[in-house]
């Protein structure tokens, strides 16, 4: 009996830890898409003062 009930909270432990990967992924991915990264946001500064000269 103790043998099933520690494979079921192995099995949910598990299950708990894929799941806060998968939404910390998704979490990262949403925030990658709405922060710009210091290259564009460095491309986007230079762009306009090359081209004005």
């Amino acid at each position: 009996m103790y043998t099933s009930i520690s494979t079921k909270l192995a099995a949910l432990a598990l299950a708990l830890m894929v799941n806060s990967v998968i939404m910390g992924s998704v979490a990262y991915m949403f925030y990658a898409q709405q922060a710009p990264t210091s290259i564009t946001a460095l491309a986007s500064n230079t762009a306009p003062s090359a081209n004005a000269g």
